[in-house]
């Protein structure tokens, strides 16, 4: 199950001490005070406009394809399938989190999935030692 936590990004949190130099400054004139409440309604407005065209959790499905078993000290192929049920393309940026002792080819995959589709992402995956592994959370983060 995909789990959806905001987190502001570099430009919300500028806006927000953009909002606060106005504030600063209200000892000189009261309309500085005001400036300031306006820019920091923009920047929560803003905010929420995100935060609401943001896909919820049940709108992706993401699956890991791969072999029961895994061969030790070879490439195994890795798949990440992202379906989309949104009427819109997403632009995603996966991240897989692979048991610590596996080798992999690549860590983080930007994929662009188009509506009512599925995005496939691949790398290979290369154990080091015998034994059973679990495979942890896949991220990720839709733009």
């Amino acid at each position: 199950m995909l789990s959806q936590i905001p987190v502001p990004q570099p430009r919300l949190l500028v806006l927000v001490l953009v909002a606060a130099v106005p504030v600063a400054l209200g000892e000189v004139s009261p309309g500085f005070v005001a400036l300031g409440a306006l820019v920091l309604l923009i920047a929560l407005g803003l905010a929420l406009v995100d935060h609401r065209a943001t896909p919820a959790p049940a709108a992706l499905a993401v699956m890991r394809e791969s072999e029961p078993q895994l061969s030790l000290g070879v490439d195994n192929r890795v798949a990440l399938r992202v379906a989309n049920a949104l009427a819109r393309p997403l632009r995603l940026v996966l991240r897989d989190d692979v048991p610590a002792s596996f080798d992999v080819d690549t860590r983080a995959f930007r994929i662009d999935v188009a509506p009512g589709a599925s995005g496939l992402a691949e790398y290979r995956a290369r154990p080091r030692h015998r034994g059973s592994f679990r495979f942890g959370d896949v991220h990720l983060r839709a733009r």
